[in-house]
Parts: C-alpha cells; sequence; structure tokens
C-alpha cells in the first residue's frame, strides 16, 4: 500500500471529507496554521487549520502529522531545545 492510499484511508476513517473547510477561530494567538488538500482525480477537499482553534477535531492534526511523516519533513525541521547547543540559559 502506498504512503498516499494510507493517508487517503486515514482521511476517510477519521471524516476528512465531512469536515469544516476552515477552523480558524481565535482561540489563542500565535499558532501556526496548516492546510490539507487531497485530490483524489473525481473528488477534492481542502481544511484550512488554524492551530488556536481549538474546535478543530484531534483527529485533523494526527492527519497533519501522518502526512508529515509520510512526506519526511523531520529531515528539513529541528525540534526546538532551549539550551542545547544554542547558547541559551534554560
Amino acid at each position: 500500500e502506498t504512503a498516499f492510499s494510507e493517508i487517503l484511508q486515514t482521511a476517510e476513517d477519521i471524516g476528512f471529507f465531512t469536515m469544516n473547510d476552515t477552523y480558524d477561530r481565535v482561540d489563542m494567538t500565535d499558532m501556526p496554521s496548516a492546510v490539507i488538500t487531497i485530490n483524489t482525480g473525481s473528488f477534492r477537499k481542502r481544511v484550512e487549520h488554524y492551530h488556536g482553534d481549538q474546535s478543530a477535531p484531534e483527529s485533523l492534526t494526527a492527519l497533519e502529522e501522518a502526512i508529515d511523516t509520510a512526506a519526511g519533513v523531520s529531515r528539513w525541521t529541528v525540534p526546538y531545545h532551549p539550551g542545547e547547543g544554542s547558547g541559551e540559559m534554560i
């Protein structure tokens, strides 16, 4: 099974295709955003997710993380650990 097939199955399992198109309420400020668009060829769904919107389903964040994992984004990002090699005091 391909990574896309697994992501598509997960999207179907969590009800991605019936989610709101946007989750952009500002319950918290200065949070990141994510946009997922899935195009199956016969159907297209886009969901914009501001992570400060606490009404967004937790399963949406899990799907975002699954996509990041499948895409291997960790090779371009580094977790932030204050005080580790940055010269900052903890």
